[in-house]
């Protein structure tokens, strides 16, 4: 079975987000990348998760804290923090598919 779908990584635009996290408020400061790499699929959830950067709908994790998730805006841009937002019907079937242990190959960068 395959599955095309359009997606929005990592802007590349540095940020720095407060958010309450474990009970406090802290400073998340970051390069908005989607690093290029071979990774596999490593641990999920299933509906909304809430991480300090945002909510991620059906997140499967791959590199650390980036994941391919659900999300409300999935711009034909480069748009996140470094995640790889995908439509929320992609989200929706995308955990059926995939089991852990699964390829991730990221590769080029965006170019205007």
């Amino acid at each position: 079975m395959k599955l095309i779908s359009h997606i929005s990584s990592g802007s590349g635009v540095p940020y720095c987000e407060t958010a309450t996290w474990e009970g406090r408020t802290q400073k998340f400061c970051g390069s908005a990348r989607t690093p290029t790499g071979d990774y596999k699929t490593t641990w999920r959830r299933s509906g909304w998760h809430r991480s300090y950067l945002g909510q991620l709908y059906n997140p499967i994790f791959f590199n650390g804290g980036i994941a391919l998730h659900g999300a409300l805006s999935v711009p034909l841009a480069p748009a996140s923090h470094g995640c790889v937002r995908l439509p929320m019907n992609v989200a929706a079937v995308l955990p059926g598919m995939l089991g852990t242990g699964v390829p991730v190959h990221v590769r080029g960068r965006f170019a205007r």
